[in-house]
């Protein structure tokens, strides 16, 4: 996994706490809700500046739920993606690099540069199925 180098406020350093402890994807309002329970509860706005900085810093995966919603994990490792669960949020690591290899040829080729591929692929888990 990787992890933030940064010491930030108690309230970020608690969202990276959340994102580090999660088996799945979180949204930013999950992540709002489930620290308002706790001895450090966070606002919105700090949930998604956080969020924000640790995109831009490549240490967080993001994807978009069936809904539209963008969800968040921090990141498991430096390429790949991820088998998301459309119900449920559970994310698995998969190997992407075949296809990432492709569409970064097929981008060159038409000219685009500073090509960053990411390949999210969406199902429902076997026991949202079941």
């Amino acid at each position: 996994m990787v992890t933030p180098t940064r010491r930030g406020t108690p309230q970020q350093d608690a969202v990276i706490a959340l994102l580090a402890a999660a088996d799945h994807f979180l949204s930013a309002r999950m992540i709002r809700d489930e620290l308002a329970g706790s001895d450090r509860p966070v606002s919105l706005a700090t949930v998604y500046r956080t969020l924000r900085e640790l995109t831009e810093a490549r240490t967080v995966d993001r994807v978009h739920s069936a809904t539209g919603e963008t969800l968040y994990h921090l990141r498991d490792r430096v390429d790949g993606g991820y088998l998301v669960c459309r119900s449920c949020g559970v994310a698995v690591p998969i190997s992407t690099e075949s296809t990432r290899s492709r569409a970064a040829v097929v981008a060159t080729a038409r000219g685009f540069t500073d090509v960053v591929v990411t390949v999210d692929v969406t199902a429902v888990c076997p026991d949202c199925s079941a």
